[in-house]
């Protein structure tokens, strides 16, 4: 089988609880056991390994992976099984998405199981009855799978064989819709939670000096108890946590009253609370017209129930909020909201989507503050979208018609599309007095932020919205802010941007700031971006879309720096002669570098610090610092004032407190993940590369993408990263025979607690701190 997953099972081949027991078919595999399945546990101490299996086919055997189980009906795998099975699973790499494996018992169609994923292996669960004596065949109906193993579970024990699983050394309970952060009880002296995806359960809990806590607020109807395992060095405990079952109007999505606003301290009659999924796929979906369970007036909230949602959807048209007097609040409550299919919502008017732990406020949970002691650290926002890499939706969205929103204290991670996707592509509204900051966006496949609209003109105008304090890390392409009409501004964000594991675009769209002007009165300040495939800043004008209001555009005081494609900067308009742009006090810094051999744009031999084309609107240019001496748009254009005060100057290191656990951050080191030399494919999915192998120094981060089994989804993916520890060249972390001779895991993200530092605030009274740049507390 594939070396990565081999890694994986000898890492949990110790797993020692659970209610079912199992057997497997391993063909290459040395007998080690594979992680769990559906949530279905498995006792990996005792297994037999099935025999008895018939092959039929060219090219099958018993001694190599499966590689090509077609469609045709004489091509199977057979086995008469001698016990009752409960389920079974697959470790299959199918070619496509779609790939189905059908299972027959003795002679009559079963079950299927379809492969949703492609090229990368997944591993499959499917629920199926068989009793000993049964003769089961699996063969493929639609494309072609190859297969590494499969595992038959079985809730049957020979007691000669393998004992009785022990009983609980410790049980505890929690009424469900309540707290997270609450006090169990004591665990034994010096034991403490097992790390591992495997322990799937002790996510959602964590012990401190011997007692056991929540982290997050349980669903009795989505899962009654939870087992955890505990270790002390040598010897492991089974725990059982009992989910004690509400009913009534404590259970159900309803306007708070008297009794409930007494029950929960923090709150107030009036309030909507949402504490149960609408549908049997666990998601809260409210989109049709006046879906909500109840009218929220303006200063009221909608608290939605902390813990693991698949999807979260509602159309705020009867929960609207008066901006005039105070905005209408939707928050997390009892705990952290996760959700893996992201957040959705339409028609949006003075509403704040806060995940911001606020005593005042009446907003969060205290264990999930939103930005620890000033920094951003994964998993303490109160709103989590955790894609997952599961699907093409977008993590955070907002559309109908919207406006006067307020978005922080969000974290997003390993969206398949874009992290925040905010936009309005019908309706009559122009969005006015938006508020987005204070939010953790990494790990997307396509930008951090889309803040505007798509449609063909004339479209809405965005104006008077204040983009400030985000950190954006890994994404695939660009904070873009389209139809900025006046009175924005974006400030004080930190994007490192082009080093996603994958992109929908082709590779160099990644343009750390693109911003789109149809009027003036705009500005771009403080900002620092990093790591940018294409451009630092990419702005343009769009001619007749707004009355001119003739105020000046400013683009100032920011840092470009590190950027591997032709320009720090570029600019184009087909706009008017009246509006100015105004550039000062910028800073770009080795751009144009050689990364991955890779370069694009018109200028791949000098780079280009700023770059201007087809440009109408009057450009002032002023102070700018470039770290060699490179063109810039005072002699490539017309149209161009430039009144001075540029200089050739050493460009520093911007350093952070603690950015990846490195106080020099530097970008040359964090890489798109490859280990051979050579341009992206489009739509690149295992991310492999032609060319000569790549050379990777210490301290060299790759981040890359793997499947894993989430408590409550099928499957689902995590970002792993790894930090080089030896120097060389070629060798894939998690994969070739010695890996681990060259490589640390750095940190499992999105789903683990062990994740690096996000601390990208500068150190105080460094150079660009001192200007004002980065993050700004």
């Amino acid at each position: 089988m594939s070396k990565i997953f081999t890694f994986i099972l000898i890492a949990f081949s110790f797993i020692t609880f659970g209610q079912y027991e199992y057997s497997s078919w391993n063909i290459d595999t040395g007998g080690v056991i594979p992680p769990v399945v559906d949530s279905v546990f498995i006792e990996a101490e005792h297994f037999e390994t099935i025999t008895g299996i018939k092959y039929s086919g060219s090219g099958l055997s018993n001694d190599t992976v499966i590689g090509n189980l077609n469609t045709s009906p004489a091509n199977y795998i057979e086995t008469t099984v001698n016990f009752p099975v409960d389920s079974i699973a697959y470790m299959i790499q199918a070619p496509n998405a779609g790939t189905i494996v059908r299972n027959i018992v003795n002679g009559v169609d079963s079950t299927e199981s379809e492969s949703f994923q492609a090229s990368s292996y997944e591993l499959i669960g499917v629920k199926i009855s068989l009793d000993a004596g049964d003769v089961l065949r699996i063969r493929c109906i639609a494309n072609y799978v190859g297969i590494d193993y499969v595992i038959f579970y079985y809730n049957y024990t020979p007691t000669a064989v393998i004992p009785t699983p022990p009983e609980y050394d410790a049980e505890y309970s929690v009424e469900e819709n309540w707290y997270a952060g609450t006090y169990l009880g004591d665990v034994p002296a010096g034991y403490d939670l097992v790390d591992g995806y495997s322990f799937a359960d002790n996510y959602w809990f964590r012990v401190s000096n011997d007692s056991l806590f929540t982290m997050t607020s349980f669903d009795y109807e989505l899962k009654e108890s939870y087992d955890l395992s505990v270790f002390n060095g040598s010897e492991f405990k089974t725990l059982r946590v009992d989910i004690d079952n509400l009913t009534g109007k404590w259970d159900s999505n309803v306007k708070a009253d008297a009794d409930l606003a007494a029950k929960y301290y923090d709150v107030e009659i009036g309030d909507l609370l949402i504490v149960q999924p609408t549908n049997a796929s666990n998601q809260i979906y409210y989109m049709a017209a006046n879906s909500l369970p109840d009218t929220v007036a303006s200063g009221s909230q909608i608290k939605i129930r902390g813990g693991f949602w698949r999807g979260i959807a509602m159309n705020l048209d009867i929960a609207q909020g008066d901006f005039a007097s105070r905005r209408l609040t939707v928050t997390n409550w009892l705990g952290q909201v996760e959700s893996a299919q992201g957040f959705g919502f339409i028609n949006a008017y003075a509403v704040r989507f806060t995940g911001e732990y606020s005593a005042e406020n009446r907003t969060g949970n205290i264990n999930y503050r939103g930005d620890v002691d000033s920094s951003y650290q994964a998993r303490q926002f109160g709103f989590y979208a955790n894609n997952m890499w599961m699907n093409g939706i977008h993590a955070f969205a907002v559309g109908g018609e919207w406006s006067k929103v307020e978005i922080d204290h969000v974290e997003i991670d390993g969206a398949f599309t874009t992290g925040f996707n905010i936009k309005q592509d019908n309706g009559i509204g122009n969005p006015d007095s938006n508020h987005i900051h204070n939010n953790l966006v990494k790990n997307c496949i396509n930008e951090g932020l889309y803040l505007g609209n798509t449609k063909a003109p004339p479209q809405q105008l965005i104006s008077n919205t204040i983009v400030e304090n985000n950190l954006f890390i890994a994404n695939g392409s660009e904070t873009q802010c389209q139809r900025l009409n006046g009175g924005n501004i974006l400030r004080n964000n930190v994007t490192f941007t082009g080093l996603s594991i994958s992109n929908s675009f082709q590779f160099n769209q990644s343009n750390a700031e693109q911003h789109s002007y149809p009027n003036g009165g705009n500005t771009s300040e403080n900002n620092i971006a990093m790591g940018f495939a294409e451009l630092g800043l990419f702005l343009y004008f769009n001619a007749g879309e707004a009355p001119v209001n003739g105020d000046t555009n400013y683009v100032r005081n920011n840092l470009y720096w590190k950027g591997r494609g032709h320009s720090g900067a570029y600019i184009h308009s087909s706009g008017d002669s009246i509006t100015p742009i105004k550039i000062s006090d910028l800073y770009f810094g080795e751009i144009g570098y050689d990364l991955d051999s890779f370069k694009v744009g018109f200028d791949t031999t000098g780079g280009v610090a700023i770059y201007s084309a087809n440009t109408i609107n009057p450009i002032i240019v002023e102070r700018m610092t470039f770290d060699k001496t490179l063109q810039s748009s005072a002699n490539t254009i017309e149209n161009v004032t430039v009144i001075g005060g540029s200089r050739v100057d050493t460009i520093s290191s911007p350093n952070f407190i603690n950015a990846f656990g490195n106080h020099e951050f530097d970008p040359h080191r964090f890489y798109h993940w490859t280990a051979i030399k050579g341009p992206q494919s489009h739509n690149c999915e295992g991310c492999y590369y032609d060319g000569d192998p790549m050379y990777f120094r210490v301290g060299d981060v790759v981040p890359y993408r793997q499947l894993i089994n989430h408590s409550h989804l099928d499957s689902a993916y995590r970002t792993v990263v790894y930090k080089c520890t030896t120097k060389h060249h070629g060798v894939e972390p998690g994969a070739d025979e010695y890996w681990q001779d060259y490589w640390n895991i750095l940190y499992y993200g999105p789903d683990s607690d062990v994740n690096p530092p996000y601390d990208f605030r500068l150190v105080e009274g460094t150079d660009y701190e001192v200007k004002g740049m980065g993050l700004n507390m």
